[in-house]
């Protein structure tokens, strides 16, 4: 039981030594080349496989780097900007694989009549500098879908009603911003154009 034990003490102590080794910084030269080939003579001047498509990375070109890097960073390196990205599994070789695209983004809220507190239907949303658009249903709500990450400004239209835009719609990546309720102003009977009429999402819109 004893002997056991300490083999495998041995091992552990033998694989974590392995991986620092690894992980040490590795001087590196590789040329511009095609991202196939650039793999490979990083493979042989790191010491370390790499699993990939030569197929899919064929028509991936990667940058000179030259200098003393650990393999994971060398490969951040070439790899950057590529949409392709590596890790290691655990058998230690590096795996190159897609990233995965970023998770779509929702913003949702109510559009209601600023008099009447009415849900204004059929009303025309979109999303300034994009080709989101959405219209609201009977009940005043509207989802967009596909929203471009990072603080947005919505522009909502209706008849009957000023323009409104919502400003400070702050998107994050991968989740859903609920707007909550915006009311819209009344345009007065026999005024045809009005200004538009603007909104803050975190300080008007509840």
């Amino acid at each position: 039981m004893q002997f056991r034990q300490a083999c495998q003490s041995l091992a552990l102590a033998l694989t974590t030594f392995c991986v620092a080794a690894m992980a040490a910084p590795v001087k590196f030269d590789i040329p511009a080349q095609p991202a196939p080939s650039a793999l490979m003579a990083f493979s042989k001047q790191a010491g370390v496989e790499v699993v990939f498509s030569a197929d899919d990375l064929k028509p991936v070109q990667t940058p000179a780097v030259k200098g003393n890097y650990e393999p994971e960073q060398m490969l951040t390196l070439l790899l950057k900007g590529s949409g392709f990205t590596a890790s290691r599994n655990s058998g230690g070789k590096f795996v190159v694989t897609r990233e995965k695209p970023p998770a779509p983004s929702a913003v949702t809220g109510r559009v209601m009549s600023e008099n009447t507190s009415k849900a204004v239907a059929g009303a025309r949303i979109r999303v300034v500098g994009s080709a989101v658009t959405a219209t609201t249903d009977r009940s005043g709500r509207f989802r967009l879908e596909d929203m471009p990450a990072g603080v947005q400004s919505v522009v909502i239209l209706a008849d009957e009603y000023a323009p409104t835009r919502v400003t400070d719609v702050n998107v994050r990546a991968g989740t859903d911003t609920a707007l909550g309720e915006i009311h819209l102003r009344s345009r007065p009977d026999g005024v045809t154009k009005l200004d538009e009429y603007v909104l803050s999402a975190q300080k008007d819109v509840v």
